[in-house]
């Protein structure tokens, strides 16, 4: 089996080292310019940088290569409508889900939205969205008559860009903040109203902030069916650990997400504890995340699982087996690319 992985997030190098022990798999990896784990791959080749007719170099390289199965991260939005081309020419592609869900779940206004719509049953936080000061004032105003605190994200963004935890206590020092460094994701809001532009040019989220720990589900699902998931607890206390953990709550959580939008491959879902330790859904990346080697050392072989999977060969429940309350590092040895 000859699986192709393009330009994804860092812990694909785990992936690609991990298959090198794998004798029914050979792997092809593209890149849009040299990257120090593409040694791990059997075969690298460069992707274009722009994306004018990516699908035209997708096919291209599926039909060269003898590509049997293609798992695409980069653009794989843009390539959903044309899957039907890559299946007559017999290539399994993996998509995570399809284009009108991407944006969905990429924009976390609309995920939430659509979650209440659709009575999914999860726990959301309270949250509105805003596009003008007017309208920030007013929902902050709202919502923060009924929680003790109110962050704020913008609706589309990754790795906690523009993500801030709001202070309006009458003692609050932004100085003070600044200077000792306490907290680089705080602003005062009085601060904040004097940066507000009146219009912006990108949606801007309120929610209630949520001071529990932090939970990170990795997956491996096909078709909107959970396989394998392990947690990893990010306890506030514990910068230097994670646990790998069991929480049927999340677990049921996850489960209704993944079938919602019929997730498969690699995804992660996160978490967040409330004051009373209720754990609410804050988002969904279809993607591999970047602390995925790290739930390996629970026990499941994810990247085979995923081999298993893609062959349609059976899973039996030995091998979903883990173990529970193993300590893993918070930092990882894959960086980003």
């Amino acid at each position: 089996m000859k699986i192709w992985f393009n330009r994804n997030f860092s812990s694909i190098a785990f992936i690609l080292e991990t298959l090198q022990k794998n004798p029914a798999v050979t792997t092809l990896f593209s890149h849009t310019h040299a990257v120090e784990h593409q040694k791990f791959a059997d075969s690298f080749i460069y992707e274009p940088e722009h994306s004018d007719d990516y699908l035209g170099f997708c096919l291209e390289v599926c039909q060269q290569h003898q590509v049997n199965v293609f798992y695409p991260w980069r653009h794989f939005a843009r390539l959903y409508p044309h899957r039907k081309q890559f299946a007559e020419l017999g290539v399994k592609v993996v998509f995570p889900c399809s284009d009108a869900d991407f944006h969905t779940i990429d924009n976390k206004a609309a995920f939430y939205r659509h979650l209440l719509e659709k009575n999914i049953g999860v726990n959301l936080p309270l949250f509105a969205a805003a596009n003008t000061k007017a309208e920030f004032i007013q929902q902050y105003q709202s919502l923060r008559a009924n929680t003790h605190r109110l962050c704020m994200k913008p609706s589309v963004s990754i790795y906690a860009a523009g993500f801030k935890v709001i202070h309006d206590e009458a003692d609050y020092d932004p100085w003070k903040a600044l200077i000792h460094g306490h907290d680089k994701y705080a602003v005062a809001y009085q601060q904040l109203l004097h940066l507000l532009p009146e219009v912006f040019f990108r949606e801007m989220m309120l929610l209630d902030f949520l001071p529990g720990d932090e939970y990170s589900h990795d997956i491996l699902c096909h078709d909107g069916k959970v396989i394998a998931g392990t947690i990893r607890q990010k306890h506030h206390a514990h910068d230097k650990y994670q646990l790998l953990i069991e929480n049927p709550e999340i677990g049921r959580m996850s489960a209704l997400l993944v079938a919602e939008f019929k997730l498969s491959g690699f995804i992660n879902i996160q978490y967040r504890d409330d004051k009373n330790g209720v754990p609410f859904v804050l988002e969904i990346n279809p993607r591999i995340s970047g602390g995925f080697p790290k739930i390996t050392l629970a026990g499941i072989d994810y990247v085979n699982l995923f081999v298993k999977m893609l062959a349609n060969q059976e899973i039996t429940a030995t091998e979903l087996q883990q173990d529970f309350g193993v300590k893993v590092a918070s930092e990882t040895r894959y960086i980003s690319c």
